[in-house]
C-alpha cells in the first residue's frame, strides 16, 4: 500500500511524504519524499521495488525529474531500476555506489568477507551461513538490475529542482557513505536512516578498516552544526526538534559503550558473547529466541562498539585459534 500527504508548502516549495509498506517487521513502512518546485520534482528514496513507487508518482504527480537515494540498502534503492529504465536520473553518494558495484560484481567475495568477520568474532559457523541466507537485503540487492547507471555525488555537491538547491551532506555510520540532502535556506534536511525519531539506527560493522560508530557520532555532530529546523527521516515520524534527537542518540551510544565495558569486566569474550549479553529493545525473552537475522544485526552493532573502544584504547583483542577475544585494558 502507498499513501501520500503534503508535509510542507511555502514559497514555491512543496514536500510530500509518500509512505510505502515494506516487508521488514521492525520498520513496516518507508518514507519517500517528493520535492516539488516550479515544474520539477525530485524523489528522495524509492522503496524496495516490490510496490511501484514510480507508477504511483507517475499517476499522481506526473512523474519525477530526478531521484536521490540516501544509501544503498534495498528499501531505499530497490525501486531505482524502474526509474533508470525510463531515463530518470538517479543519484547517490559516490562511495555507496562503489559498494553496490563491488557487491554486484563480486557478491561472493563481498559477502564472504563479512561472513569471515562474524566467524572470527565467535559466531558459530553454521549460524553465519543461516544469518546471511536469511538477510533481508543482500541478495535482493545483488539481483537488482541496472544500478550501474546510478550517478555518484560527492559531499557538498548540489541537486537543483526548480528554484530549490539541495546540498549533499555525507553522514557515514549506518552505511560507510550514507548521505543526507539539506535545503539550507529553509532549514530542512532529508536524513534517510541517519537520524530516526523513536528508534536508533543500526550501526553495523561490515568492514574492519573503518570505525562506523565513530563515523556516526561525528556525522551527528556535523548535522547539529547545520542547525536544521526539521528532519525528514526514512522511517517513523518527522523530527521537529533535531538537536534534542541528536542528543538522545549520542547519549544512547554513550550508555551502550559503558554497557560493553561492564560486560567485559567478567573477562575476555568474543563479540558474539558480548552481543548476547547486551540490552536489546526487542520482544524476545532471551538471546536464544533471536532469529538469525536479528542476531546478525546485534553482532554487527556489537562489533561497531568494540571497534570504537579498541581505537579509544580502552580494550584490546587477541586471537585465540582464529577467534578474537576482547578484554579490558588494565
Amino acid at each position: 500500500m502507498i499513501t501520500d500527504e503534503v508535509i510542507y508548502k511555502s514559497g514555491g516549495l512543496t514536500i510530500h511524504r509518500i509512505q510505502v509498506d515494506i516487508p521488514i517487521k521492525a520498520l513496516k513502512k518507508i518514507n519517500c519524499y517528493l520535492v516539488e518546485s516550479g515544474n520539477e520534482r525530485l524523489l528522495v528514496d524509492t522503496g524496495m521495488g516490490i510496490e511501484s513507487v514510480k507508477r504511483y508518482v507517475d499517476q499522481k504527480f506526473g512523474g519525477v525529474n530526478k531521484v536521490f537515494a540516501t544509501h544503498f540498502h534495498i528499501d531505499h534503492v530497490g525501486g531505482a531500476p524502474e526509474f533508470l529504465e525510463s531515463g530518470v536520473e538517479v543519484y547517490m553518494s559516490r562511495g555507496d555506489i562503489e559498494d553496490i558495484l563491488f557487491l554486484r560484481g563480486s557478491p561472493e567475495t563481498y559477502i564472504n568477507y563479512i561472513k569471515n568477520i562474524h566467524r572470527e568474532n565467535g559466531v558459530p559457523p553454521d549460524l553465519v551461513e543461516v544469518m546471511f541466507a536469511k538477510h533481508p537485503g543482500w541478495w535482493r540487492l545483488v539481483n537488482s538490475s541496472n544500478l550501474e547507471d546510478v550517478i555518484g555525488l560527492n559531499d557538498g555537491e548540489v541537486i537543483s529542482i526548480g528554484s530549490v538547491d539541495l546540498r549533499v551532506v555525507l553522514t557515514p555510520g549506518h552505511t560507510p557513505n550514507h548521505a543526507c540532502l539539506f535545503i539550507e535556506d529553509r532549514g530542512l534536511i532529508f536524513v534517510g536512516d541517519h537520524i530516526l525519531s523513536d528508534i536508533t539506527p543500526n550501526i553495523p560493522l561490515i568492514r574492519w578498516d573503518i570505525n562506523p560508530l565513530k563515523d556516526f557520532v561525528d556525522s551527528l555532530y556535523r548535522v547539529r552544526e547545520l542547525k536544521p529546523k526539521v528532519a525528514y527521516p526514512a522511517h517513523r515520524s518527522i523530527i521537529e526538534d533535531v538537536d534534542k534527537r541528536i542528543s538522545e542518540l549520542l547519549e544512547h551510544h554513550k550508555i551502550r559503550l559503558a554497557e560493553v565495558l561492564n560486560i567485559l569486566k567478567k573477562g575476555p569474550q568474543t563479540a558474539y558473547e558480548v552481543a548476547s549479553k547486551m540490552t536489546w529493545d526487542v520482544k524476545f525473552k532471551g538471546w536464544d529466541e533471536f532469529p538469525p537475522s536479528q542476531k546478525y544485526f546485534a553482532v554487527a552493532e556489537a562489533l561497531s562498539h568494540l571497534k570504537y573502544l579498541l581505537e579509544e584504547g580502552k580494550i584490546y583483542r587477541e586471537n585465540r585459534d582464529g577467534v578474537y577475544y576482547y578484554s579490558l585494558v588494565e
